[in-house]
């Protein structure tokens, strides 16, 4: 190739040889070629005036196509087809006069797309057999391998590496699965005629219908097909494009979701894709072992899942019997597909195949989250043996508050220097809480305290002496739809008041703090509480000031549980959408416990009343 002219990575750095062979010039021509062959074949067998010679000669001249005389046919015919009818001709003279008979362009153009496709579905179908081989090799090695389980990118409760490589599975047979479906289905256009109707084949059959049929179905069979579509205009449905190019997609998001996944896992050094032994990470920094290759699946899936976006709107646009827009369009997306996923699955089945494990990193993982990930299983069985659930759940709650203080002491040991603690949801209130229980040299030394969005406390823990030591030094961030951090918590346990962040989440995703605005190392400050905050802190603050512990307890942990019910995560959202929330939330309180049930209830039933009139107050 020219180095002074475009070419297309694809084919210079990703594609497999098979894959740039099968979409070549040469493949492509010459299934035409073989087309027209066959169509002689089965017109001189069904009784037309074409000859054995005839036939014989256009199989001999199959590969040997002058690209020279096309090419400059093309320019004087501007037209592709025409021209290498012309080539072809010049090659087999005596079968000149009868190449084409009958047919459209689309008989070559399409039936050759077709053909091409079946078998670039084929040889894909062989790289999905070896990328699911090596995940099933990997998934049996390390099935009993404990590691922590993420949802929401926050650690939850243990899984094994080999059953996290299941669900990489699990993704990639359903597209085995699609793409045999789609083998199974897939369908020759055959011969038809300029509008689908066969007409010019009815003139040369004398209006035989049956010896139509059979021609087709023997073009069909001679390439591995077993039925045409039944009805169709000049072209094949562009819907099989749309069929195609979905799978390819689909292909695309599973390897996407694995390589991502690859990705977070490997900057925590869990797991690792292959490195090289030679292999450069970074050119800056040469100690770096980046996941080029995850990287590389990841952006070459953005492509086709994008690409794949062609075919539907093509498919959607074919005026009647047959339309030219879908050409251009059709030659560019649908080779480039098969290209990309060829690539996306070579490098899949090269980093499956050569996936690091760290079992020391992943067990040091595990460890560090055990303490808190074993009080779901504690809570479960304390319940079994008798025990009752609220009263376990709080002292659980009170365990893992007083080993956040030990934790934060022990750290504080191998350090001598200033202090900064923090932590976001729950985290934050661990960190307020750790920072008022350390000794009070500890204390002394802590800069300041960050809780973000995370909950307060009972009024108790306020006048504690630790907590009004290290008062002035926390810093409390809260989005401007704010639930969980406006819990347990009034402005006047905070110095300075809540720092109020600028959230690019709606609703409860504002709680998610990879939502929150930065601008140059600080948080954006929004403008204030949201409305529907500010009336959670004066609402649910003032119910819970009318029970004592233990009712307490069990409001926050039914109220958020029933407000999740609804599907909807903030009080401004509950508002808006009373009509349609209430009922489910109603519903789910009466499946609590039967001593609260009443309650709750009565309290739903509040919100709804205030609610409604804050709603008429805003209008």
């Amino acid at each position: 190739m020219s180095k002074d002219v475009y070419e297309s990575p694809l084919s210079s750095r990703y594609a497999s040889p098979y894959m740039l062979h099968l979409f070549s010039a040469d493949m492509r021509f010459q299934t035409w070629r073989r087309l027209w062959t066959a169509l002689a074949r089965a017109e001189h067998e069904l009784g037309l005036p074409i000859t054995a010679g005839q036939v014989a000669e256009l199989e001999a001249h199959i590969t040997d196509i002058d690209y020279a005389v096309a090419e400059q046919r093309e320019r004087e015919v501007r037209h592709d087809v025409m021209a290498h009818v012309y080539a072809y001709g010049k090659a087999a003279p005596s079968a000149a006069g009868i190449i084409h008979l009958g047919a459209t362009s689309c008989y070559v153009t399409d039936n050759a797309d077709l053909i091409l496709y079946r078998d670039g579905l084929r040889y894909l179908r062989g790289e999905l057999l070896g990328v699911l081989a090596n995940l099933a090799a990997f998934a049996r090695e390390y099935a009993a391998v404990p590691t922590l389980g993420y949802t929401h990118y926050q650690p939850a409760q243990p899984v094994t590496v080999g059953k996290r490589a299941t669900l990489w599975m699990q993704d990639f047979l359903s597209d085995l699965e699609e793409l045999d479906h789609v083998l199974s289905t897939l369908k020759l256009l055959g011969c038809r005629g300029t509008t689908g109707t066969e007409a010019s084949f009815m003139d040369l059959f004398d209006g035989d219908g049956a010896k139509i049929d059979e021609m087709n179905h023997r073009i069909a069979a001679e390439f591995g097909f077993d039925r045409c579509f039944s009805v169709c205009g000049q072209t094949y449905p562009r819907k099989t494009d749309s069929r195609i190019l979905n799978v390819l997609s689909s292909l695309a998001q599973s390897a996407y979701r694995m390589a991502n996944d690859i990705r977070l896992l490997q900057h925590d050094r869990q797991v690792e894709e292959p490195f090289e032994k030679n292999q450069i990470g970074s050119s800056a920094m040469a100690y770096k072992r980046n996941p080029m290759r995850c990287e590389r699946i990841c952006s070459l899936s953005r492509y086709l899942m994008a690409d794949a976006a062609n075919a539907p709107m093509t498919a959607s646009v074919q005026w009647l019997e047959r339309t030219l827009d879908d050409s251009a369009n059709k030659r560019i997306s649908v080779p480039e597909a098969f290209l990309a996923v060829d690539a996306i699955l070579g490098i899949m089945i090269n980093v499956v195949s050569g996936l690091v494990v760290y079992p020391k990193v992943i067990e040091a993982h595990v460890m560090n989250e055990l303490p808190f990930m074993a009080t779901e299983n504690i809570l479960m069985e304390g319940v079994r043996l008798g025990g009752d659930r609220q009263e376990l759940h709080e002292h659980i709650r009170v365990h893992s508050q007083e080993a956040a203080a030990r934790y934060l002491t022990e750290l504080a040991g191998h350090w001598a220097g200033p202090i900064m603690v923090g932590g976001h949801s729950k985290g934050g209130n661990l960190a307020v809480y750790a920072a008022a229980n350390v000794p009070g040299e500890i204390q002394g030394r802590i800069t300041a305290v960050y809780s973000h969005d995370g909950p307060g406390f009972d009024e108790a823990f306020f006048d504690e002496d630790g907590y009004v030591r290290i008062a002035s030094k926390i810093h409390k961030s809260v989005p401007g739809s704010s639930i969980i951090g406006m819990l347990f918590e009034t402005r006047e346990h905070v110095e300075d008041g809540y720092t109020v962040v600028s959230s690019d989440g709606a609703s409860i995703m504002q709680h998610f703090a990879l939502h929150w605005q930065v601008d140059h190392g600080r948080f954006v400050q929004a403008d204030g509480l949201a409305n529907s905050a500010q009336y959670l802190a004066r609402t649910i603050n003032g119910w819970m000031a009318k029970y004592d512990d233990e009712h307490r307890r069990k409001f926050i942990e039914n109220l958020l549980a029933i407000f999740e019910a609804g599907g909807y995560d903030t009080f401004g959202d509950l508002t808006s959408h009373l009509t349609q929330s209430l009922p489910i939330m109603l519903a789910a309180a009466r499946n609590i416990d039967v001593e609260d049930r009443d309650v709750m209830i009565e309290v739903l039933k509040g919100f709804a009343a205030t609610a409604a009139a804050s709603v008429i107050l805003a209008k």
